[in-house]
């Protein structure tokens, strides 16, 4: 619900006033990456695989993909953006791949040091006799 908000701030020059709610959600949306990441890392690490690297990344990364299949269902779904000009379609979708690869990189960077705070601290704790 948050990012229909969001996205008409964005696209329909709509006033967003809601900006303590989007840090709440946002704070939710961290916390949220840095258990699932932590989750499956553990999972990885305890089938004693060493390669949890990319599943932390991706893991918490994918997010992304659901922020870009929301553009594209706000573009379907919203009549005053179905009757742009192609040039302006072009820029919708080149606007949303930047955003929704911009929320990827965040998310999975969040993940990725989560993880690697946490295998850090796992394996310090490991004492080799």
């Amino acid at each position: 619900m948050e990012l229909q908000f969001v996205m008409e701030a964005l696209w329909q020059r709509n006033a967003y006033i809601m900006a303590g709610v989007l840090c709440g959600v946002f704070m939710l949306l961290m916390i949220a990456c840095v258990e699932v990441s932590l989750v499956l890392s553990y999972l990885i690490l305890s089938q004693e695989d060493y390669r949890w690297w990319w599943t932390s990344f991706w893991s918490s990364g994918s997010s992304g993909l659901y922020v870009f299949c929301y553009g594209l269902l706000f573009f379907l779904g919203n009549q005053n953006l179905g009757s742009m000009h192609l040039a302006s379609v072009c820029l919708y979708f080149c606007y949303t791949v930047l955003i929704s690869e911009g929320f990827t990189l965040m998310t999975g960077a969040v993940g990725f040091l989560a993880s690697r705070v946490f295998v850090r601290r796992i394996f310090a704790a490991v004492r080799v006799d």
